[in-house]
């Protein structure tokens, strides 16, 4: 078990169908993402939580698609993550203004795009203080119709290195009544996330905690990372949405220009030819893929 990758999510199914279980652990990458984005110590908890909500609902909903999950808080912070199918996340953290307007509320929105091509967009509104099951499960159930049971939480250390994890346990329509009151009882007074983070903190483990009761069979085990999607390609499709008058007066210096990726900070060398070419008439803009 050690051999793998410590990030990683597994899928599994109790044999008699009534639960479904996903559980994931993504400390290495959610510091990463924080190490790049120079997150406030104070949002570095909260970005790790949120990223580790992102793949928790990409493999409960969209398995296949990428899935963003943003979260806004009263006070003007902006948390964004992805999470993509291959298992690569990233994130962006704006930590707002000093000067910000207050708001009464925060929101957490999950957008994904549906088989017909139309995005998906759910919103939640939430108080501050709630935390990020909550609000995961809140989603679930308000956006999805699914019923689940959510725990994310993250080992209290040194605020740049945290280990972090959650599971959701979704309950099927085969479910009894008998086996959903068993089911809720348990995870209850479940009490040990404090412990399964301390320790090796494998997915596999807190499966086999979670679902002591019941025979179940692992249906999915991958590895996660962080990960971006940018790309030379990608910053001159941004580049040419600019006006040509734009473009013509960064050409008019005689220099290339120098991009940064606003999520993994991979800098990006424009050439002058490179520019020269956005002025070339076009048909359709062409659209960056998912």
């Amino acid at each position: 078990m050690s051999e793998k990758s410590t990030d990683r999510v597994i899928r599994a199914m109790t044999q008699d169908g009534q639960f479904r279980v996903i559980a994931v652990t993504l400390g290495d990458t959610a510091a990463e993402a924080a190490v790049r984005q120079k997150a406030p110590d104070d949002l570095v908890k909260r970005l790790a939580e949120l990223m580790c909500a992102g793949v928790l609902l990409r493999e409960t909903v969209q398995p296949t698609n990428r899935v963003q999950v943003i979260f806004k808080d009263s006070l003007g912070h902006r948390l964004v993550t992805d999470s993509l199918p291959e298992g690569s996340n990233r994130s962006i953290v704006d930590p707002g203004k000093e000067t910000a307007a207050v708001s009464e509320e925060g929101i957490y929105q999950v957008a994904y795009t549906l088989r017909n091509g139309e995005l998906h967009q759910g919103i939640v509104a939430v108080a501050d203080d709630i935390d990020v099951s909550r609000a995961v499960m809140r989603y679930l159930q308000d956006s999805e119709q699914i019923t689940a049971f959510v725990k994310i939480s993250t080992q209290e250390s040194c605020a740049s290195s945290r280990a972090v994890g959650g599971f959701v346990v979704q309950v099927t329509p085969e479910v009894t009544r008998e086996g959903l009151e068993a089911m809720t009882s348990h995870l209850e007074t479940y009490t040990g996330m404090p412990g399964w983070l301390a320790g090796e903190h494998h997915p596999a483990l807190l499966i086999d905690e979670l679902l002591r009761d019941h025979e179940y069979t692992i249906l999915a085990d991958s590895d996660l990372r962080f990960g971006c999607t940018c790309s030379q390609e990608r910053m001159l499709i941004g580049l040419s949405t600019l006006p040509k008058s734009e473009i013509g007066e960064i050409l008019a210096e005689g220099e290339g220009i120098e991009l940064d990726c606003n999520a993994c900070g991979q800098k990006y060398q424009v050439s002058t030819d490179e520019l020269a070419t956005l002025l070339l008439p076009t048909s359709d803009p062409k659209t960056p893929p998912n």
